[in-house]
């Protein structure tokens, strides 16, 4: 076959040497600027890893981060800072390989080189909410739900795993027997992406729930097996862990139901933000409804998403870890998910089988656009203020 040819492994490597350099010289000024000045979360971050390696023990429920910080630190740097660039960093870098496999080299290549893979892949990284309402109240980041973020590297570092378990996840709803590798893959994923940040399994859980019930309502074939043993039963397991080790230790606090409470407390505009948050997949949902609601990676995607909005807007964790706003966590890592699905969908369905033609590719185009120069917005605003400015 031709795609075993030596120019094909050639060209594959270019490629990714170009998308990985393209990342590095994106992202390393940001996140080496956020963490070696320690701003917001990345100095906690760092303190709890070297807590981790000092005494030997757990210092917070989602820890993958901090034990891939710990472990380069000892393997290669002594620097805990530097250690933090190169862990959150390869994150990025995971995370664009992960988006442009997905890809698939659809656009063709200029000079054996996929410009429209590895642009999209870099639009995709740095995305965010249409900034429309920064003229309103001058903020860039709260009151939307942020699909991408700089500041927390635990995000960083789950979207990855993430974007990679959701590849995973939509088997249980395939017709074909699910191997054994990727029943254990699927598995050790489900436990990675938890111990980093539990907030995409707790979007996920009920989401396949919803889902499991309609297919069985409707005698749909479901992989129970895979669904029980690969993600039901290691995210139970682990979920039920932190939610001892968080709120068991701390006594006073836990979660409860407040509608707005911490959203609205940094910022109005909510119903707005919130379609501008989600404007690209919510014009994708309209546009081709009847399609969407037959693509079952779409459909959970879009549940995923409703149940991290859920979370978003309406849960809030009492004492002192009240105005973190934690459960917006939810809501960005399930956009994001919906997000790339969403473009996924338009571009192996509709750009790809027709050509990029029509008033409908022309308005998504746009709408993408818009998503892509608030990033560019946000990454320079916040590069340059930090979270006082957002």
């Amino acid at each position: 076959m031709q795609i075993w040819t030596k120019g094909y492994f050639k060209r594959e490597f270019l490629n990714r040497v170009i998308l990985v350099t393209a990342i590095v010289s994106i992202f390393f000024p940001i996140i080496a600027n956020k963490i070696y000045d320690h701003r917001i979360d990345y100095g906690d971050h760092i303190r709890f890893a070297l807590e981790m390696a000092q005494y030997k023990e757990i210092r917070l429920p989602h820890f993958l981060w901090h034990v891939f910080v710990i472990a380069v630190q000892k393997l290669v740097f002594p620097s805990p800072e530097t250690a933090a660039v190169i862990v959150t960093l390869a994150s990025c870098v995971f995370l664009g390989l992960i988006i442009h496999r997905s890809l698939g080299g659809l656009f063709g290549t200029v000079f054996g080189i996929e410009l429209g893979s590895i642009g999209l892949t870099l639009a995709l990284l740095i995305v965010t909410p249409i900034l429309l309402l920064v003229v309103l109240d001058a903020h860039v980041y709260l009151g939307y739900i942020g699909i991408t973020t700089y500041h927390n590297p635990t995000i960083i570092l789950l979207r990855p795993i993430a974007l990679l378990h959701f590849g995973y996840v939509v088997h249980v709803f395939d017709n074909q027997p699910i191997s054994k590798r990727t029943l254990a893959l699927t598995a050790i994923l489900t436990i990675l992406s938890t111990l980093t940040k539990p907030s995409y399994t707790i979007c996920l859980l009920p989401s396949l729930a919803i889902l499991a019930a309609y297919k069985c309502v409707t005698k749909q074939r479901l992989g129970w097996k895979f669904l029980l043993v690969g993600i039901i039963v290691p995210s139970l397991v682990v979920l039920l862990w932190q939610y001892a080790f968080t709120y068991g230790s701390l006594g006073e606090q836990d979660v409860f139901f407040a509608p707005f409470d911490v959203m609205a407390s940094w910022s109005g505009y909510l119903l707005p933000k919130f379609m501008l948050s989600a404007m690209f997949p919510l014009c994708v949902l309209v546009f081709y409804f009847k399609e969407v609601i037959k693509d079952n990676r779409l459909v959970l995607a879009w549940i995923m998403f409703l149940c991290g909005a859920f979370y978003t807007y309406f849960l809030a964790e009492s004492g002192s870890r009240g105005i973190h706003g934690n459960f917006w966590w939810s809501g960005q890592i399930s956009l994001f998910i919906l997000f790339w699905i969403s473009t996924l969908f338009v571009v192996k369905k509709k750009i790809v089988a027709r050509g990029f033609h029509g008033v409908d590719l022309y308005l998504l185009a746009f709408v993408f656009s818009c998503h892509v120069i608030s990033g560019i917005l946000f990454y320079a605003v916040d590069f340059r203020f930090g979270f006082s400015a957002w």
